[in-house]
């Protein structure tokens, strides 16, 4: 479940991906800042799809696992049903409470016990903002839970969550794996108003009677809990291999690499969340990718993302001195912050083209700014394998590799989070000894596309260029 659009896929044992149907999540807008889901509604969309791949192979299937984003937050009342909308991690509307309660936050020790920087989206600051500008919802809600929470108790009854899901909440202790009381203190909650965190890697419970009638399945089919989208497709991407860092390239984008202890950054550029209490994931996100280039084709009157890359490819790197700031939704960099988008350099003879590639070129810098800030914390990074709806752009690709002079690696096949659920999921059915194993035997490679030695030179200035720049934008 993303944010953009629910996937369900049949893997089998060899990682072929044998069925997969996906549908959209529609974003509900129902004041300014606000961006949600209809809880009710990613239950009938992901019903429907697991109705459509499960047709004629329902005695076959050995387990459901889960995954889907982050930073979301669902107030449930005392019976578990939803008081509201999901806010998504696109919901910019804490933005507006975020200033007061990073000045009552302890933000230096709760980065330190948490792995999370000061940042407006997360739920914790969600949470403050529902407390303070709906008091009433906040005192009526029983459970605070993420999406994938919510989906993991309609299937089987449970309210539970996991640790890729918990430790982006800032609230969680990515050691103890326990609720951080600091954390709990400044949202006003105690902690049996949270889901417990439970291994991603094993049963959670079986599919209730009427979750298994409504998604075509057998009652009582494992459900698995699964790690959150990013992980689920560093996994698929065969991202447990050491150096090897993964890059989850659709509406929003991140990079991660796993650690085998949580790293963080004096300057707090990093976030440390949990994989499953052995291991972490280091690195951060992007806000900012596939959206902008959703607007920019819509601002052009293009029909595709395909038109806007052809008339990007006509044009040099370094689009000519035009620089595109592509942060239409804040940003996580905490030299970024809070920063709207922002184009710069043009003349008159610039046309839609420097336009395009400019903000390719952007997004490959900001995430650049991520690689840098992993490798200053002495992490080692050979290869980045990419994944999601982005790397269907040979250009865009071609762009990441040379902005961040490594090797990028796109995956043989198209579902490569579906494959890293399986690997999860054959893992706890006890067919792999572990996740490690499951992933090298499902994991398959694909096109490898080096940085190239032109490409590169040329973008050093261009990289040099764009920190002044937002230095100046954004202080």
């Amino acid at each position: 479940m993303g944010t953009t659009a629910t996937k369900v896929g049949v893997v089998d044992l060899a990682g072929r991906v044998v069925a997969a149907a996906s549908a959209p999540n529609p974003i509900l807008r129902p004041e300014p800042g606000a961006a949600e889901h209809d809880p009710r509604q990613l239950i009938a969309t992901l019903a429907g799809l697991c109705r459509a791949v499960a047709r004629g192979r329902r005695e076959r299937i050995e387990a459901v696992v889960l995954t889907g984003y982050q930073l979301s937050v669902l107030p449930l009342d005392a019976r578990k049903r939803p008081l509201g909308g999901v806010q998504t991690l696109l919901d910019l509307r804490s933005a507006a409470t975020f200033p007061a309660l990073a000045r009552r936050a302890p933000a230096g020790a709760l980065y330190r016990a948490t792995g999370c920087p000061p940042f407006a989206p997360y739920p914790l600051a969600k949470l403050d903002w529902i407390r303070r500008r709906r008091p009433a919802l906040f005192r009526r809600a029983r459970w605070f839970v993420g999406a994938k929470d919510w989906l993991a108790y309609r299937l089987t009854g449970v309210l539970a969550t996991e640790p890729s899901v918990a430790s982006a909440n800032w609230m969680m202790n990515i050691r103890s794996l326990r609720w951080e009381p600091a954390a709990l203190r400044l949202a006003g909650l105690t902690a049996d108003r949270l889901p417990r965190v439970a291994s991603p890697y094993v049963r959670l419970g079986g599919l209730t009677p009427d979750a298994a009638r409504d998604l075509g399945l057998p009652a009582g089919l494992p459900v698995i809990p699964g790690v959150y989208d990013a992980a689920a497709l560093l996994i698929g991407l065969g991202g447990l291999t050491p150096g090897v860092a993964a890059v989850n390239f659709g509406t929003t984008a991140m990079l991660r690499i796993v650690t085998r202890r949580p790293v963080l950054d004096r300057a707090m550029r990093l976030q440390a969340y949990a994989l499953d209490g052995t291991r972490w994931l280091g690195g951060s996100g992007v806000n900012n990718a596939g959206n902008g280039r959703a607007w920019l084709r819509t601002r052009l009157g293009l029909g595709s993302d395909r038109e806007l890359d052809a008339l990007a490819g006509r044009v040099a790197p370094g689009s000519d001195g035009v620089r595109f700031a592509p942060y239409f939704t804040g940003e996580r960099d905490p030299r970024i912050g809070r920063a709207a988008a922002a184009l710069t350099g043009l003349r008159e003879h610039h046309g839609p083209g420097h336009l395009a590639r400019a903000h390719l070129e952007g997004v490959a810098m900001t995430i650049r700014l991520i690689l840098d800030a992993v490798r200053a914390n002495g992490v080692r990074v050979t290869q980045v394998r990419l994944g999601g709806a982005g790397a269907a752009s040979a250009l865009w690709v071609r762009i990441i590799a040379d902005v961040l002079g490594v090797p990028v690696a796109v995956p043989a096949t198209a579902h490569p989070s579906l494959v890293g659920c399986a690997a999860i999921g054959f893992a706890a059915t006890g067919r792999f000894p572990g996740v490690d194993a499951a992933a090298r035997r499902l994991v398959r490679p694909g096109r490898l596309v080096r940085p190239g030695g032109a490409a590169v030179a040329a973008y050093a200035p261009v990289r040099a260029e764009f920190l002044r720049l937002i230095g100046r934008l954004y202080g």
